[in-house]
């Protein structure tokens, strides 16, 4: 691809293998050029083998974190293939392996290629399907699913409303008209009883007074 010829093609992630400085460590700044070169033509799924590396130096995160956001912002990703366990432990440690995924061997490669997002279960569309006449439908049938049910129960609720006794009524505090000419009368009489007692008391002033 594009003049490399240090990579290969595992399932759908193109495997760059590790580029070594000229003693032997991981070459951070070859790394980028080569997986910047990779994303250029094309590949959204890069994985670097590193090999027998068994140390990192910080240089090597740094390219790790620049490829895996070029990557991301391609929906793709970025993935280091690491057989040995020291290098393994310095990604740990690093952080790396919270946002690149870490593979063990190329069989878990495959496997990761293999492995789909299960598809999506049909949704049944609602159809909305009216009642149909039936057949016997001069027998007085009512299907099941009717309303006819319904109706039965709030026609039997709508005879007991009626068919109940009405409760009885206070009109105790209720006011009439006879009320009112009851208690005028009342007043009247109250009034009469006191004039004729005032009338009676002056009788007897005047007696007592002028005739003896």
């Amino acid at each position: 691809m594009g003049g490399l010829s240090n990579y290969r093609a595992v399932g759908k992630f193109d495997v760059l293998e590790a580029p070594r400085n000229p003693i032997g460590a991981f070459d951070a700044e070859q790394f980028k050029k080569d997986a910047v070169q990779l994303f250029e033509n094309g590949s959204n799924h890069i994985v670097v083998d590193l090999g027998n590396l068994d140390y990192l130096y910080s240089d090597s995160f740094n390219a790790f974190s620049m490829i895996h956001q070029k990557l991301v912002s391609r929906t793709g990703t970025l993935g280091i293939l690491a057989s040995d366990e020291l290098a393994v432990r310095s990604l740990q440690q690093a952080g790396v392996d919270r946002y690149v995924k870490v593979f063990r061997s190329e069989p878990e490669l495959m496997s990761a290629t293999l492995q789909q997002a299960p598809a999506a279960k049909p949704v049944a569309p609602v159809v909305d399907v009216a009642p149909t006449q039936p057949e016997n439908a001069g027998q007085h049938s009512v299907p099941a699913d009717s309303g006819a049910r319904r109706t039965h129960k709030f026609t039997q609720s709508f005879n007991s409303t009626l068919n109940a006794e009405p409760e009885p009524v206070e009109l105790k505090g209720m006011g009439t008209s006879f009320d009112a000419l009851d208690g005028a009368k009342s007043s009247s009489g109250k009034l009469f009883v006191g004039v004729g007692a005032l009338l009676l008391v002056a009788a007897v002033v005047v007696y007592f007074v002028f005739l003896r």
